[in-house]
């Protein structure tokens, strides 16, 4: 089971990592950014949003968090062949 101090750090980690949540029925619920899900600590329900939809499920459903795969990274900047310091036109 889930508890509010657990989805706090998940929430406010900096960077974000998406992370899955598997619950007792076997579903797997991806959350890709934090702004896709939500809880209400008071009476333990977790709230996710899917596009214009919203799903919730009682804490004591969710059997298991896992990162989900590698992190989102920014992109690099690419840099010209002559961009680069000491190189000419």
């Amino acid at each position: 089971m889930v508890n509010a101090d657990e989805l706090r750090k998940l929430y406010y980690a900096e960077p974000f990592k998406p992370f899955d949540m598997f619950l007792d029925d076997g579903r797997k619920i991806p959350v890709k950014e934090r702004l896709h899900f939500g809880w209400a600590a008071e009476t333990q329900i977790l709230m996710f949003g899917f596009g214009k939809t919203v799903d919730w499920v009682k804490f004591d459903r969710v059997k298991q968090i896992r990162p989900s795969g590698r992190p989102v990274r920014k992109p690099r900047p690419r840099h010209g062949r002559n961009d680069r310091k000491g190189r000419t036109k």
